[in-house]
């Protein structure tokens, strides 16, 4: 009997709302106003949400819907939204004008405001400036109070104490600035110490090629590029008669400037001793013993030296800890030939 639904709903009608009964299956059972629901589902998913939006007619509504428990009925409010917009887009209006007026109000309280301490601000600068350029007369035109005077008085304080600081600042980056410089053209300095050094030790090594255009028995060509500015490697080849060249190849164990004097050190040690004693090994074990007896600096050298003779072809070698050499076969193929190791020169007595 719809009477029943038109007087429970009568009741509860405020002339913006329209209310719908729906069974589980969204079934419309009763509803208020002219016409029924065409999307009920729509309604009822919108529901509860507090979103406004447009319905079948394209008019702004919002809906509320809760379920009966017997029987599970949807019951749903339907809410015209027009008269909702038309408040609220008065009360924006309203609230626009109303701060309109105070922006207006505060601006005139600020310009005022601005008037007058820039008054003041503009006798107390006079006045200082005028104690700058040595007249110490009180100006007269403003009147301070006691707690004004004390405020300028820290404020000068807080003034002094800051340009004190930035001054402190200033004089500290002045010293690190100078300090900078210094180190920079020590740098400077002793990179051309450096690069002079590197000068001298390549003009100690071989350097011209061929080194002996008169023996067309042999070719030789050497090259050395130092990690460093200065380094301990070394290279050396030179008769030791007619008939035996003697071949060096060498690195000291440190770098830069001591490696490199270690390096001449060791370098005419050798040398001195491949003259006298024409056994490889016998060479190597001359030379670590003097190379032991004078090394404070406890530093060593690898070594691998070999003698030529010339007339059979034969290469006598010895190697002291020093790389494997890669020697170049008749078919033009490199391959590393692996010998017995001896120890570093320098780092032990025999």
């Amino acid at each position: 009997d719809e009477s029943i639904f038109e007087k429970i709903f009568t009741s509860i009608q405020n002339g913006t709302s329209n209310w719908y009964l729906f069974t589980p299956r969204q079934t419309e059972i009763y509803h208020t106003g002219e016409e029924s629901c065409i999307h009920p589902d729509r309604l009822i998913n919108e529901s509860n949400t507090g979103k406004i939006f447009d319905d079948d007619d394209g008019n702004p509504i919002c809906t509320f819907s809760m379920t009966l428990t017997s029987p599970p009925w949807t019951m749903l409010r339907k809410v015209d939204m027009d008269d909702y917009e038309l408040l609220v887009k008065v009360i924006r209006r309203v609230i626009l004008i109303i701060a309109g007026v105070i922006h207006l109000f505060a601006l005139a309280l600020y310009h005022f405001w601005l008037k007058k301490f820039m008054f003041q601000f503009n006798t107390l600068l006079q006045g200082i400036t005028r104690m700058g350029e040595g007249d110490l007369k009180p100006s007269g035109s403003a009147s301070f109070t006691i707690g004004e005077f004390e405020t300028m008085q820290q404020e000068i304080d807080r003034t002094s104490v800051a340009l004190k600081d930035q001054m402190d600042t200033i004089r500290r980056m002045e010293r690190e600035k100078m300090e900078q410089e210094n180190l920079i053209r020590e740098q400077e300095h002793l990179q051309k110490e450096l690069s002079t050094a590197r000068q001298i030790q390549t003009s100690v090594l071989p350097h011209i090629f061929p080194p002996f255009p008169e023996r067309d028995e042999i070719e030789l060509f050497a090259s050395l590029d130092p990690a460093k500015d200065v380094g301990g490697d070394f290279y050396a080849f030179y008769f030791i008669d007619a008939d035996h060249l003697c071949l060096v190849i060498a690195d000291v164990s440190g770098k830069g400037i001591p490696g490199a004097l270690f390096m001449m050190f060791s370098k005419r040690i050798i040398m001195d001793y491949a003259k006298i004693e024409h056994s490889v090994s016998d060479i190597l074990i001359k030379a670590n013993e003097v190379l032991c007896d004078n090394n404070s600096a406890d530093m060593f050298v690898t070594v691998w030296l070999g003698i030529l003779e010339i007339s059979t072809g034969k290469l006598t070698t010895a190697n002291a800890g020093h790389e494997y050499p890669a020697i170049r076969k008749a078919d033009g193929i490199f391959a590393i030939h692996k010998e017995k190791h001896g120890f570093v020169i320098g780092g032990m007595t025999t």
